[in-house]
């Protein structure tokens, strides 16, 4: 029993069509609908690998854009939301020397930008700090002298 051509062409043509559809995948991909950020940074401390939260992060291009960048779960942000593009990625976080990314390329996907994971580390600064302090000093029959001074922090032995 065969059949008629015209029930034939009703069971292949939406497999075309389906399969024109997939580019060759086997399911057409699925879009949440969620904003897709271009650029996402997992930042963590360089000594400790822990999370670093609080840290100033910016994505900047060069057009002119320039935004702070989401800070979510902990060490982790993000930027440019439905923006495909080349960005610069830069990082300032209190006591740890700063970085920067530069050309980050997230690419344009079918759902929106193709989101770039950059995992960066931030080593402790190390600039000397100079703290004035006042010492406590025994003078004798139990009484104490201030004498101000001043703290050198953050210097090894060779810096002094």
């Amino acid at each position: 029993m065969s059949l008629p051509r015209t029930s034939l062409s009703r069971l292949v043509l939406p497999l075309l069509l389906v399969a024109a559809c997939t580019n060759g995948e086997l399911e057409p991909p699925i879009c949440t609908g969620l904003a897709e950020p271009a650029v996402v940074v997992d930042l963590r401390d360089a000594a400790t690998k822990e999370p670093i939260v609080g840290a100033t992060a910016r994505l900047s291009d060069d057009s002119g854009f320039d935004e702070a960048m989401y800070e979510g779960p902990p060490g982790t942000y993000s930027g440019g939301h439905e923006r495909p593009g080349t960005y610069r990625v830069d990082i300032a976080a209190a006591g740890y020397a700063s970085a920067e990314r530069a050309d980050v390329t997230a690419p344009a996907g079918t759902c929106g930008p193709v989101t770039q994971y950059l995992a960066i580390e931030l080593s402790l600064a190390t600039a000397p700090i100079d703290l004035p302090v006042i010492l406590l000093v025994e003078s004798g029959s139990g009484t104490w002298d201030q004498v101000p001074a001043v703290l050198h922090a953050g210097t090894s032995a060779s810096q002094r």
